[in-house]
């Protein structure tokens, strides 16, 4: 049987779930009230991916006059090894090519998985960040092109 994958816009619905992904996923999370600060703008994007009916992923992107933003972007742990980031990502670059130049993401140096999922998607590595602020900790960009 195949599974059943579906993208949509993020809706006020989501926002318990992709918050409580978003603190299992990330050492640093987003809070609900940065998430739906971040939606209210104009040229901010959030979409949730769902497999056979249950919600999966979610992405939220900026889009800028020559890049897209990646903002955040998680698959829950039930969902890992399913191709719903794989999925996400192929969506996402297919809307992508002719509008913008580039896909820009920011990923903790220390996030091996997330570095290693983005090279195999096809992001290259184009700088780390420094410790500049208390308590982050360095940050690859990966840029897709």
């Amino acid at each position: 049987m195949t599974d059943k994958f579906f993208m949509r816009w993020m809706i006020a619905a989501d926002m318990d779930w992709v918050s409580q992904t978003e603190w299992m996923c990330f050492d640093d999370p987003m809070t609900r009230q940065e998430f739906t600060d971040i939606l209210k703008r104009r040229n901010c994007i959030g979409l949730v991916a769902t497999l056979n009916d249950e919600l999966a992923g979610y992405m939220l992107y900026e889009l800028m006059k020559e890049k897209y933003y990646m903002i955040t972007f998680a698959v829950h742990e039930d969902f890992r090894r399913r191709k719903v980031g794989t999925r996400m990502m192929d969506k996402m670059l297919a809307k992508f090519r002719p509008s913008r130049n580039r896909i820009e993401f920011e990923v903790r140096d220390d996030n091996l998985r997330g570095q290693l999922f983005l090279k195999k998607m096809g992001f290259r590595a184009t700088g780390v960040t420094g410790d500049y602020y208390p308590m982050v900790r360095e940050k690859v960009f990966l840029n897709y092109s």
